[in-house]
This record gives structure tokens, C-alpha cells and sequence, in this order.
């Protein structure tokens, strides 16, 4: 059970198309989806950003964001990551709030799925690469 980056939801539920698809299908094949509760604050900024850039509805907006939720698993308390997060921050000199995401992976005993490479660069062998983006 992977943890998983909010850009792959993000793609998944406000990509393009093809997008879209390609990372709906990677999280089908993962199997259960764990993220930190952060994933979710995240993901409605992405909402907002699609609305105020007109390529979203608020309507639709708000559905995607319902249909990212449909796909998560587990939700994991920030709260209970924040420690280690700062850790790994400082020590790679990343943000923390990518951080807070590979806390989440080490806590869970498995890797995250992330379109993020300068992330996987900071990370590896805990960030993997989801795709090609």
C-alpha cells in the first residue's frame, strides 16, 4: 500500500484527458491509497487554482475533489508526522510539507508514488517516480 503525492490525485481527478487516465490507472494497479491528511488542504488549492484559472467549474471543482477522496484508503494525522517530517526537511534541505509525505511512507513501512522528480532526487529509495511527468 503505496502513499501517494497529491499531484498523482491531482492528476488524476484534475489532469487533462490522457493525464488523467494514465494516473487513474497507476492508482488502480497500487492497490489501497494511504496519504497524510495534508493531501487533502493540498488538493483544495489545486481546486482553487483550476476554478481561478478557469479550467474548472466550482461545481466541478468540488466534484473532483470528492472523487479524490473516493480514492484514498487511509488518512494519516499530519500531527503524527510533523516530527519526522521537519527531520527529513532540514536534512535535504526540501519542503516540509513534501516532507510531511515521506513521513508518511517511512511510518507506513512502504514507498511514495510522486510525478515530483526533484522530490524522488531528495528522497530516493522512499520517493519513486509514478510516470514519466
Amino acid at each position: 500500500m503505496p502513499v501517494v503525492d497529491t499531484n498523482v490525485l491531482a492528476y488524476a481527478v484534475f489532469g487533462q484527458a490522457e493525464v488523467s487516465d494514465a494516473a487513474l490507472g497507476l492508482l488502480k494497479r497500487k492497490g489501497e491509497i494511504t496519504v497524510p491528511d495534508l493531501l487533502f488542504a493540498e488538493l483544495a488549492n489545486v481546486a482553487w487554482q483550476q476554478v481561478r484559472h478557469s479550467r474548472f467549474d466550482p461545481g466541478a471543482a468540488q466534484a473532483a475533489l470528492l472523487d479524490a477522496h473516493a480514492l484514498v484508503d487511509v488518512s494519516l494525522p499530519t500531527a503524527d508526522l510533523m516530527t519526522r517530517a521537519l527531520e527529513l526537511a532540514i536534512a535535504a534541505d526540501h519542503s516540509a510539507y513534501d516532507a510531511v509525505f515521506v513521513a508518511a511512507a517511512e511510518a507506513q513501512n512502504t514507498h511514495l508514488l510522486t510525478f515530483d522528480r526533484r522530490l524522488v532526487d531528495r528522497f530516493s529509495p522512499v520517493a519513486r517516480l509514478a510516470g514519466p511527468h
